[in-house]
């Protein structure tokens, strides 16, 4: 059996959710507070805590998908289904990037697990940052969308 310590479990969960919530704030342009974000970060923490007393609702598919629905309302109040759907897919996407760059920590060998959150934190946000610029940069430029001609 696994020794898990509570105040490590908060602390990872909490920043790890923060980070995810920025950033996904961040690449679909919604301005979101800082107390929205922590506040949507604390539901996901809450929610990893109580994954580890009852074991049903909260490890299956419904759970989880029911915790990432009431963080996306929490911190970006969606208007529409649609709004709901581009905050969720950006959201899924951001953390499923997150999730591939700590797993490939986890396989490196190299780190333990307070710096493997640490590490992927600044990885990630690191990454999200220049592909943001890039695609900044690239829509300034005009440079995405061009003219196709057929013959």
């Amino acid at each position: 059996m696994n020794t898990v310590y509570l105040d490590v479990l908060i602390a990872e969960n909490t920043l790890m959710n923060f980070v995810i919530l920025h950033i996904t704030a961040k690449i679909t342009s919604h301005p979101s507070s800082k107390i929205r974000l922590l506040i949507g970060a604390a539901v996901g923490t809450v929610y990893a805590v109580l994954a580890l007393f009852i074991e049903t609702f909260f490890t299956a598919l419904a759970g989880k998908l029911l915790l990432s629905a009431v963080m996306v309302f929490v911190v970006f109040t969606p208007k529409c289904i649609k709004d709901f759907f581009r905050f969720s897919l950006f959201f899924y996407a951001v953390t499923f990037l997150f999730a591939g760059l700590s797993f490939a920590l986890v396989l490196s060998g190299n780190t333990k697990a307070v710096s493997n959150v640490l590490i992927t934190a600044c990885m990630g946000y690191l990454m999200i940052e220049a592909i943001c610029k890039f695609v900044k940069k690239q829509i300034k430029n005009d440079k995405i969308l061009t003219d196709v001609y057929i013959q």
